[in-house]
């Protein structure tokens, strides 16, 4: 292979690979540019309360708890949507009071998932369900 060919397959290589990143990349922004991200906060005046820190709304939202490393998710309730920096307290639902674990499963505008769980003050966001599944039965509704 000459010089001119080795230059030439270079720049196509190159060439590719920069797309390629572009385009990941852009998928990634149109992403974040809608994602929510809810994290839990807690008030000594207004007790525990979710807030949408993200990008976009959070639809579909699902609160639980749990009361230890070991139990399982509990006390489900579906909430409203949450608009970016928008907040939902939690504090007329005592139970949540005793909760050693927060979770929350939610989804964006093009129903991709994402859950957000608190421990002790400190936060994770995952993408998909990272509580459980329940029947539409054992969901409560915060109006109830």
């Amino acid at each position: 292979m000459d010089w001119k060919q080795y230059v030439s397959t270079t720049a196509l290589v190159v060439s590719i690979g920069s797309c390629a990143l572009s385009y990941n990349l852009s998928q990634q922004s149109a992403i974040t540019s809608v994602q929510p991200v809810l994290v839990f906060q807690y008030n000594t005046r207004s007790g525990w309360s979710v807030r949408n820190v993200g990008n976009g709304p959070a639809l579909d939202v699902l609160v639980a708890m749990k009361t230890d490393d070991r139990a399982d998710w509990t006390q489900p309730m579906r909430i409203p949507p949450l608009p970016k920096d928008s907040e939902f307290g939690l504090k007329k639902w005592d139970v949540y009071t005793s909760a050693r674990t927060l979770g929350a499963t939610y989804s964006d505008i093009r129903r991709r998932i994402y859950s957000t769980t608190c421990t002790d003050d400190l936060s994770a966001v995952d993408e998909g369900n990272s509580l459980r599944i329940w029947l539409d039965s054992e969901i409560k509704r915060h109006w109830k």
